[in-house]
């Protein structure tokens, strides 16, 4: 059996890329493996929620981390203008929400 090479930032037919999959099931390793492949930490969904916004919504902390240090911009806005952190918190992540508030505040330097 041959493999085709498919491309990490491919989207399905709900605009979903493979790590927006990835951090939706909480799989630290699948996210490790795509970010390593050269997935973009920032590419967003149909609606403009980046794998952060995702990651936010479900308050995964580790995941989070994960996506900064690999590049993520938590300054990043969905289409209706929300940042991860807003995600988090509409969730009731707080703690999570001050993480990514506390990143965008260093990325602005």
């Amino acid at each position: 059996v041959t493999f085709l090479p498919a491309h990490c930032d491919a989207v399905d037919a709900d605009g979903l890329t493979p790590l927006i999959h990835a951090v939706d099931a909480e799989q630290a390793e699948s996210i490790a493996e795509l970010l390593l492949a050269g997935a973009c930490p920032n590419k967003a969904d149909s609606q403009g929620a980046t794998p952060l916004h995702y990651a936010g919504l479900l308050g995964a902390r580790a995941l989070a981390e994960q996506l900064l240090a690999a590049g993520a911009d938590p300054r990043s806005k969905d289409e209706d203008g929300a940042l991860p952190a807003d995600a988090a918190q509409g969730e009731g992540h707080s703690e999570l929400a001050e993480v990514l508030r506390e990143a965008v505040a260093k990325f602005q330097g």
